[in-house]
């Protein structure tokens, strides 16, 4: 009874107040006197739609020489309802999206439930307190005070009601679904020129690209191959855009398609193939940041078995064993098939080690 007689006093308040301004305008010392016997309440709590009563207002000053003529209106019309309250629970609702690779966790709020109160009308219809989160450009956990708003079944605004609290403690956790990391491009050359002819080297545009996958996919991955070019009785040099063979969950930045020049010389007793060094002896936790250099491999032999050599028919490594972060020249090391020479140009690379 305290509250409803609280609520009361409250409301009347905000239908004189009104009035009460305008009397202080004209007079600095003007005081209200409205009186009301607290016992119709108990008539008003129990009559659907609420009672109109008639107030009358009364205006005195205790100011001397000053004298209150009127008081317009001199009578209010005040309608007395009942305060009904309800506990609803706490909804988070986004608004917008992460970046790409970003997504948004499941939402925390405290306190979980909150109070709505207000008419039995009004009350009847809110089914939920919702705080509304931004998420566009968010890339990190999202931590704040968010006000709340009353919505009914639908997700309409519920409105002439008041909720406690009137703001939530909000959670949201941003992870990151996917990452970039910059590889190489290995050509995948087949076939073999005309008789009389030798593959001489071998230019991709761009050298490198940038993949973007989950992180396990990228720790996996040492290279990006391309789509097959085949210089089969090529007598000239071959220039061929070809797409990128990618595993399943990666995609590139860009449009995932590179050129690949081929060179095609007449032979000699020598054959030449552009090769991209494997990295071996890694030490885990460890990348090698950008991409090693194309390395032209000249292999000088008896001719039909050059003729039969492809660039998988050579072993070109750089051993990093041992090796801790930092930038290092290292060794290109090379191996070729049995009766048959070959060397490497250049000798050495640079190769920059940072930690994954």
């Amino acid at each position: 009874m305290g509250r409803i007689i609280g609520d009361l006093v409250t409301s009347l308040r905000a239908l004189i107040r009104p009035v009460f301004g305008s009397l202080r305008a004209n007079a600095s010392l003007a005081v209200l006197s409205v009186v009301l016997a607290f016992v119709l309440w108990i008539f008003v709590s129990d009559t659907e739609g609420g009672t109109t009563l008639e107030v009358q207002v009364n205006a005195l000053t205790s100011r001397g020489g000053v004298k209150v003529l009127d008081a317009a209106p001199s009578e209010l019309d005040v309608t007395l309802v009942p305060l009904f309250s309800n506990s609803v629970p706490v909804l988070v609702e986004f608004r917008g999206s992460p970046p790409s690779g970003f997504k948004a966790g499941e939402p925390q709020a405290e306190p979980a439930t909150a109070t709505v109160s207000g008419t039995q009308e009004l009350v009847s219809l809110v089914a939920r307190a919702v705080a509304m989160v931004d998420l566009n450009g968010a890339t990190e956990d999202i931590v704040g005070a968010f006000t709340l708003g009353a919505e009914d079944e639908r997700g309409g605004l519920v409105k002439g009601v008041t909720l406690e609290p009137s703001a939530v403690e909000v959670s949201v956790p941003i992870e990151q679904e996917e990452f970039s990391r910059v590889f190489s491009v290995n050509p995948d050359v087949r076939g073999a020129p005309a008789d009389g002819y030798n593959l001489n080297g071998v230019r991709v545009d761009p050298p490198t690209i940038i993949v973007v996958g989950p992180q396990d996919l990228l720790d996996v991955l040492f290279f990006v191959r391309t789509a097959t070019v085949d210089i089969t009785g090529a007598t000239d040099d071959v220039l061929k855009t070809v797409s990128l063979d990618l595993p399943a969950g990666a995609t590139v930045s860009g449009s995932g398609r590179v050129t690949v020049r081929v060179t095609i010389k007449s032979a000699g007793g020598l054959v030449t193939f552009g090769v991209t060094p494997a990295v071996v002896g890694l030490a885990p936790g460890l990348r090698v940041v950008g991409s090693l250099p194309l390395v032209e491999v000249t292999v000088s032999g008896p001719l039909p078995l050059l003729r039969t050599l492809t660039a998988a028919s050579l072993s070109v490594e750089v051993d990093l064993s041992g090796l801790g972060e930092g930038r290092h020249t290292v060794d290109v090391e090379v191996e070729a098939p049995t009766d048959t020479k070959a060397t490497a140009d250049p000798e050495e690379v640079e190769v920059t080690l940072r930690p994954r």
